[in-house]
């Protein structure tokens, strides 16, 4: 789905977006964030910030301890 067609709320929480994508569907989903984050807040919720931290403007870390 092209960016130009995506309805965008509030905001728009991704969990995962990266998970089981190869190389080249991570950096297509990367553009697909920054175009989206123009419009709308974008959340990324993930387990490995080396994906998620390369499309993002600011970035915030949270590690729960047990």
């Amino acid at each position: 789905m092209g960016i130009s067609k995506l309805k965008l709320g509030a905001g728009v929480l991704l969990d995962e977006p990266f998970s089981h994508l190869s190389p080249i569907r991570v950096q297509e989903m990367n553009i697909l964030i920054r175009e989206a984050s123009k419009q709308k807040g974008i959340l990324i919720s993930d387990h490995y910030y080396e994906e998620s931290y390369e499309p993002v403007m600011s970035f915030m870390y949270c590690r729960a301890e047990k």
